[in-house]
């Protein structure tokens, strides 16, 4: 089942001005592999790899502040790079020169006033594997569609946000995995994914 758009704010984000005077902002966007912090019952994490197939065919934007005035790069208009390691999504947006907000969000950027990156992402219930330990549900996220991604003000907790469903409507969906499970009432491809990711259960349970 496709669930609905999330946001999470979380990563670093840096700025440079090239020999041409040009502006640059670089940023890792989406660390793969760190859990987050206690979000309300659940804490997650993005799985190495989760965007590999969005960063191929998504035509991500990369907006600063979450203000679609504020466009700083586009991947079909050559504006914006991503580039995905072991360790997370990086992402290079090259803002346009002659807008007159870049010189502001620049000097914010260095100064260390705008320091997170803010992301949007949409995953499925097909693509989300559920631990519990200690009454924490612990959720990571295998595989999800991108679109957006750049620096942002006012992050809404200190790694993530969650917009358009409550934090009891992510626990419900968890929870409902984690009673399937034990009663085995679980779609069958989802317990082989489970095998296959032994050694990551493995790491869920032997603790953060």
């Amino acid at each position: 089942m496709l669930l609905p758009i999330e946001v999470r704010s979380i990563g670093t984000v840096s700025s440079e001005t090239r020999d041409d005077g040009a502006p640059v902002v670089t940023g890792l966007g989406i660390p793969y592999g760190v859990w987050s912090e206690d979000l309300g019952g659940f804490v997650e994490r993005f799985a190495a790899g989760a965007f590999t197939e969005s960063i191929a065919a998504d035509d991500w934007r990369s907006i600063y502040n979450h203000n679609s005035d504020y466009v700083m790069g586009r991947m079909s208009a050559g504006t914006l790079e991503l580039r995905e390691e072991s360790d997370g999504v990086y992402y290079t947006a090259y803002p346009p020169t002659e807008a007159h907000w870049v010189s502001g969000m620049m000097a914010n950027i260095k100064r260390g006033d705008v320091r997170e990156n803010s992301f949007r992402f949409r995953t499925s219930s097909e693509h989300v594997l559920w631990e519990e330990k200690d009454g924490i549900l612990y959720r990571t996220v295998l595989k999800a569609a991108g679109r957006e991604v750049g620096p942002q003000v006012f992050p809404a907790y200190s790694q993530t946000s969650v917009e358009a469903r409550s934090v009891d409507a992510i626990l419900e969906e968890g929870q409902k995995f984690l009673d399937d499970v034990r009663r085995g009432t679980i779609d069958p491809k989802v317990l082989k994914q489970l095998d296959e990711l032994e050694d990551l259960r493995l790491d869920i349970v032997g603790g953060v």
